[in-house]
């Protein structure tokens, strides 16, 4: 995955395939997985998990799509889709990772979104649907209850450095991924959509830095929107632990279509020292 030092293994000019698959029907449960302390990084996807087998599964403190530190492997465009991606999984805990430099820095589905494709001559190809793709599935929707905490998103280990600025998606949650908690993370330096969610209820957005570093100050952000949530059921946005969203180029908080819930003790475009 990369040599020793955390620099990347010699690689051409694109990245294929991926780093680490894991696939588990509900048939077949493969429970409590860990997948930790990994430098995961070259690869087009370079985590791809699925399955409503895949219950408890615990990713934390690797760096996924960067080397020690968090710092850049791949030169901007070379071709990273995912960092971590993650469909139909129930009750992951996602915590104290490194993720950077990827189209899609993390992205999580409710409903099974990839797979295989047979040609009809016997050869398979893995296909894997974009949230924005419209063949995309939100049933059977079997992702509930992500605990998404203290990851360093499209920033360097420094915690405000860019990874990459044509990095576009920082945390997408689609396909009715429902009931995720996403607390104490710093999500920074992204073209698109810092944070996104589509669909699903009962998601807690609690005391995160969006569109700033995790010290708390303004970066180079050239963000789109800051936390943009479409279609959601009883959304908390802050409350006891507010969210602190830097000075985003489009909208800050942009809701649509949600109901129920709150927003409530945010700090929106200005630094956490409120300047």
């Amino acid at each position: 995955l990369t040599n020793s030092d955390g620099t990347a293994l010699t690689q051409s000019t694109s990245t294929e395939g991926e780093g680490i698959v894991i696939y588990a029907e509900s048939s077949t449960p493969s429970p409590g997985i860990v997948i930790s302390d990994n430098v995961v990084a070259g690869y087009q996807r370079q985590i791809l998990l699925g399955g409503a087998g895949l219950s408890a599964m615990s990713i934390s403190d690797n760096q996924i799509g960067v080397g020690a530190g968090g710092l850049p492997l791949v030169s901007a465009g070379i071709g990273c889709r995912y960092g971590l991606r993650l469909d139909a999984a129930p009750s992951p805990t996602i915590s104290g990772n490194d993720i950077g430099g990827c189209t899609y820095d993390v992205a999580l589905s409710g409903a099974q979104n990839w797979g295989t494709i047979d040609d009809g001559n016997g050869i398979y190809t893995l296909a894997v649907l974009d949230p924005d793709d419209e063949n995309l599935q939100t049933s059977p929707a079997t992702g509930t209850g992500a605990q998404v905490t203290n990851n360093l998103v499209g920033v360097e280990g420094d915690g405000a450095t860019p990874v990459l600025l044509t990095s576009v998606y920082g945390v997408d949650l689609f396909a009715n991924e429902d009931q995720a908690t996403l607390s104490a993370n710093t999500v920074a330096g992204h073209a698109g959509t810092e944070v996104s969610i589509t669909g699903g209820s009962n998601d807690i957005i609690s005391g995160n830095q969006i569109g700033e570093s995790q010290q708390g100050t303004l970066v180079s952000d050239v963000a789109t929107a800051g936390l943009q949530v479409s279609g959601v059921a009883n959304l908390v946005v802050g409350g006891s632990a507010g969210n602190d969203i830097g000075d985003i180029h489009g909208p800050g908080v942009s809701l649509t279509n949600v109901t129920g819930g709150s927003l409530t003790n945010n700090l929106v475009g200005l630094a956490s020292n409120g300047q």
